[in-house]
């Protein structure tokens, strides 16, 4: 693998081993992302806690009528995590 990967290099143990953990943080990663996409109401909470962390969580509230459901219930729970993060409404 390492012959193939960088062929003109010496084989470096270390430097595949550096590789083969990168990719599998990079897997783990892409999973966790698959996974999250058929969530939307974790999405929606996440969104708002990071949002709330950065006392930025009004932010979605005002186009909560437009939004999709999962949306409106996320700024339902905004009071909670914006308390429960220090932040004032």
């Amino acid at each position: 693998m390492h012959q193939r990967l960088w062929p003109e290099l010496a084989y470096e143990h270390q430097r595949l081993r550096y590789v083969m953990t990168d990719l599998t943080r990079l897997v783990e990663e892409f999973l966790v992302q698959k996974h999250l996409a058929s969530k939307h109401w974790l999405q929606g909470r996440l969104l708002l806690e990071g949002l709330a962390e950065r006392k930025q969580g009004k932010i979605l509230c005002p186009k909560a009528s437009k939004a999709s459901s999962s949306t409106r219930t996320a700024c339902a729970m905004r009071t909670t995590i914006t308390s429960a993060s220090g932040c004032i409404n």
